[in-house]
């Protein structure tokens, strides 16, 4: 679901005039509830797919401020199969992704009173 569902909205928001596409990243796979403060929220700013299939979706990641090496990897040629996807910080891995999606946003411009 999220090659074939949210990756077309995200890749739509960030080839559209602002470029960015906020994204829930699904980081635990379990029942517990209290595990769901695990999971977490970036914001894509970019990507790069190659003629492989092979995705890097670049993104702000509150954790690591002012780190433009920051993306999720992936491979989306068979969007039928599951594929690993990962949280990197430049080449070193930190996460295994199970799913991320398409968080709604709307842009507000501040008025103050």
């Amino acid at each position: 679901m999220t090659i074939k569902d949210e990756w077309p909205k995200i890749k739509a928001d960030l080839e559209r005039d602002y470029g960015l596409s906020c994204l829930g990243l699904v980081l635990v796979n379990t029942h517990d509830l209290g595990e769901i403060i695990r999971n977490h929220q970036v914001l894509a700013y970019g990507y790069k797919l190659d003629s492989n299939g092979n995705l890097d979706i670049y993104i702000y990641d509150p954790n690591y401020p002012n780190d433009d090496s920051m993306h999720i990897s992936l491979n989306i040629s068979r969007p039928e199969h599951t594929t690993e996807m990962g949280l990197y910080r430049e080449s070193t891995f930190l996460n295994k992704i199970y799913a991320f999606f398409q968080l709604y946003y709307e842009q507000r411009v501040f008025t103050p009173l």
